[in-house]
């Protein structure tokens, strides 16, 4: 009886399914609230600053959640590090919603919430920095795609390296610039994913001078979606550069999600929302082409990187 019980116990203590289990609890307990808010919403009481909170916080434990249940041990950090930073930003939002039974104590839910996901940011963040210095994550900085780059990209099938070979060097015979091993050596998807941060970059920069031209920043929707946008895409870009093929999607998908909720804000903060947009387009281009480079490799092509 003490062997399977300590069996059981060090099945629940392996870090993935731990891990799985505190995620899954999250999602469960974490989703009462926003929903309960929604459920509340009439005609009469719809407000942004009500809403929008919900919506993202939502968005984050649905999403980046599935995406955490489905690889526990290295993007549930970035699951509790991005309802921290919702959480965090739209303090003043949770602790303060009217239309919720005063019974109910919104600051003790707040406090909980963010405790839970303080301590399981950092256990992650302590598992990780070790597992990094293992000798057995020798494919985690390696984009493990097929045909990704600029030259190979529509290329897609098997091509011999011999008469490659052959051709480089008549290129490098010739007076002209050759510009093939550049190409080559230049990453389409981590180029396009590196770009769309950039975008994201300029986006936030354009609206928040924008915003404090108007002079109410603090009671601007827009400055928290934004400020929820910088620190969470900032925080994503960081991890896919140690671990992009886990990273990339979760990337993407909250860019989207973020920029569709800009979009969104655009009309009450009374500003142009073409660049959001054209950053949207652009993220959604960057997501198909990672999917294309990797798509490959599931349908049984040799990454790259091997």
């Amino acid at each position: 009886m003490k062997t399977k019980l300590k069996k059981v116990i060090n099945f629940l203590l392996r870090i993935d399914v731990f891990n799985r289990i505190i995620v899954f609890i999250s999602m469960v307990l974490f989703l009462i609230l926003p929903s309960y808010v929604l459920y509340s919403i009439t005609n009469y009481n719809n407000n942004i600053d009500i809403v929008l909170p919900c919506l993202l916080l939502l968005s984050a434990i649905i999403g980046t959640g599935l995406f955490a249940l489905y690889n526990p041990i290295k993007l549930s950090l970035f699951y509790f590090l991005e309802l921290l930073i919702i959480l965090v930003t739209y303090n003043k939002n949770f602790t303060n919603l009217y239309i919720i039974d005063d019974r109910i104590n919104q600051t003790a839910i707040f406090i909980l919430e963010t405790c839970y996901c303080a301590i399981s940011f950092l256990f992650n963040a302590f598992f990780i920095f070790k597992y990094l210095f293992r000798r057995n994550n020798r494919y985690a900085f390696k984009e493990l795609t097929n045909s990704d780059s600029i030259y190979d990209f529509l290329n897609a099938r098997p091509y011999n390296k011999k008469i490659e070979n052959k051709i480089e060097d008549i290129s490098r015979t010739s007076n002209k610039i050759n510009l093939m091993p550049s190409l080559k050596k230049l990453k389409l998807s981590k180029t396009m994913r590196t770009i769309t941060y950039i975008s994201v970059l300029v986006l936030t920069i354009y609206y928040f001078l924008n915003i404090i031209a108007q002079g109410d920043i603090e009671n601007n929707p827009m400055t928290y979606v934004l400020s929820v946008l910088l620190l969470t895409t900032s925080s994503a870009i960081s991890f896919t550069a140690i671990f992009p093929k886990d990273y990339r999607y979760a990337f993407f998908y909250n860019v989207c999600i973020l920029e569709v909720a800009g979009i969104l804000t655009c009309r009450y903060s009374d500003l142009n929302p073409l660049m959001f947009i054209i950053c949207l387009i652009w993220a959604v281009l960057s997501l198909l082409a990672a999917l294309i480079t990797e798509g490959r490799t599931w349908m049984g092509a040799t990454p790259d990187d091997l």
